[in-house]
């Protein structure tokens, strides 16, 4: 993309011997802004060295001391965007970062940046990236993934200055033969007594015998709200089992919490197997409390996420068979994680303020199927949560946020 080698390569083969029209940039000296440290991320960090560029990254469970052994320096993502003269994606695909660069995102980039994208399809607007492209904002964009695989048409095919190829960044001759060493290494492992870093099937735990044994998805969405709810860099977290669940071995519940907080942002599958080992890998500090004695609850789970902009506290446990979220940050309350999607709306109590939210979301025919309010005193600081069939926009967001009394929105 920097030297502009497969339109050259395209033109000399159809005849024309032109070179001042392919005059590139080099690597040497620039910034590269990396969105996502993961094991992929991690890698082109580590080969970005070896051209001599500035590293910045944006990646909100990366420990600072983990980036900078990258040579990586971790920033907020407006900086990365605002600094750097190539962006490369290593994110994964979730209702938080499709779309994640836009036409707002791309207006407050370097003019002449270039944007790689070998992770998935859906994380650009391709729309907004063509026009950017037209108008010389962005000077180039190299793109391996689609939203829909395979595909033969886009609004990307049409543009000289964007380089496309059919999902290959994995398609490598060392890289077949390499997954093929890993799944027999695996086996060998699993035989010698050792565990299996990517099983798909988990080995029975010690909780199998109680009712905290159902590791499943709904367990692990308490977990997916805090990283959710969460801003700012990662600092530390912290795991508090209080009453029954206390008197168990907790590695598969510390699994569990890892592996819903760290799928919202890892490009790598995350699985009760490996959550552990990412976690380290990106050099996350994590402790573990127990105490016997729990008020109201026969067990109950705390994850405490301090960052750089402040603590997020999430507490669950399990009633009548079902996982239930029962404390944020302050506010009590009891919600049921199901499909669908969550909105929080903190808001001063008062009159009127839930009719005004239910409005809102009826007229944009978002379908409510379940609705919580938990509040610290009357007419004090309360947290309003809608369970909704179908995504809020950010225009419903900006909608809500207008109401008078309502300090904040996410869902």
């Amino acid at each position: 993309m920097a030297r502009n080698i497969p339109q050259a390569c395209a033109q000399l083969k159809a005849g024309k011997w032109n070179r001042k029209e392919y005059v590139g940039v080099e690597l040497r000296n620039k910034t590269l802004g990396i969105l996502g440290l993961g094991n992929v991320g991690s890698n082109v960090a580590l080969r970005a060295k070896g051209f001599e560029m500035r590293l910045i990254g944006y990646d909100p469970f990366a420990a600072q001391d983990y980036a900078s052994s990258l040579g990586v320096s971790l920033v907020p993502l407006e900086q990365v965007y605002k600094e750097a003269d190539f962006i490369t994606l290593h994110m994964p695909l979730t209702p938080q970062t499709k779309g994640m660069i836009g036409a707002k995102e791309i207006g407050l980039m370097k003019k002449g940046v270039r944007i790689v994208n070998c992770a998935r399809g859906g994380l650009i607007d391709d729309e907004a990236l063509v026009k950017a492209i037209e108008e010389g904002r962005v000077a180039g964009a190299a793109i391996d993934v689609f939203p829909v695989e395979p595909t033969t048409d886009s609004i990307l095919f049409k543009n000289d200055k964007i380089i496309v190829t059919p999902h290959l960044g994995a398609s490598t001759k060392e890289a077949q033969t390499n997954v093929c060493i890993d799944v027999v290494e695996q086996i060998i492992d699993v035989l010698n007594g050792k565990s299996a870093r990517y099983a798909v099937n988990v080995l029975k735990s010690p909780l199998n015998s109680w009712r905290y044994s159902d590791l499943t998805w709904m367990w692990l969405l308490p977990w997916k709200v805090a990283g959710q709810l969460m801003t700012g860099q990662i600092k530390s977290l912290k795991i508090k089992y209080s009453g029954e669940i206390a008197q168990y071995d907790s590695a598969a519940l510390k699994a569990a919490i890892l592996s819903g907080l760290l799928d919202t942002v890892s490009e790598e599958h995350v699985t009760l197997v490996n959550a552990g080992v990412i976690a380290q890998q990106r050099g996350l500090k994590i402790s573990e409390q127990k105490e016997t004695e729990v008020q109201n609850y026969a067990s109950l789970i705390a994850l405490e996420v301090v960052t750089s902009s402040g603590t997020v506290d999430v507490a669950g446990t399990v009633l009548r068979e079902q996982t239930h979220i029962v404390r944020i940050n302050q506010f009590w309350l009891d919600i049921v994680p199901q499909e669908g999607y969550f909105m929080l709306c903190y808001h001063t109590d008062q009159p009127g303020l839930i009719g005004a939210v239910g409005s809102i979301t009826g007229k944009a025919n978002i379908n409510i199927s379940a609705m919580q309010v938990a509040r610290l005193t009357p007419r004090g600081e309360a947290l309003m949560i809608l369970t909704l069939d179908e995504a809020a926009t950010e225009q419903n967001i900006k909608q809500i946020l207008e109401i008078p009394g309502i300090k904040q929105s996410k869902w």
